[in-house]
């Protein structure tokens, strides 16, 4: 896997430029969940519903904040024996085939660093 040393959020993250190994996290990310990166998978609840409620409770989500600043889809998986957490890209840049992808350090219980 092609890395590459970035700033990320006043840390250090590692860019992966290996657009094959961005496409097959794409892929492991779509068959697991159903889930394309770049298009939007939202739905705007009313906390106050009973049908919000019932539909939280009783269908399962993906639940994040939206912030102002760029939107990232964190997945955390296992690589080589090792845990990673991939910060991905909600849109793809210009002139790119493949959402950007920061691979940083994080500390999760390993439980959760199964894809």
């Amino acid at each position: 896997m092609q890395l590459g040393e970035i700033s990320f959020c006043d840390k250090i993250g590692y860019n992966i430029k290996d657009d094959g190994f961005k496409q097959k996290i794409l892929d492991d990310v779509f068959q697991q969940f159903g889930c394309k990166i770049i298009q939007k998978h939202h739905e705007k609840f009313n906390i106050d519903s009973p049908l919000t409620l019932k539909r939280v409770t009783t269908i399962p989500h993906l639940i994040s904040t939206k912030t102002n600043g760029n939107p990232y889809f964190l997945y955390l998986t296992r690589h080589n024996n090792a845990n990673q957490c991939i910060f991905i890209d909600k849109k793809i840049q210009h002139g790119y085939f493949t959402p950007r992808m920061i691979l940083v350090k994080l500390w999760f219980d390993d439980s959760l660093f199964k894809n």
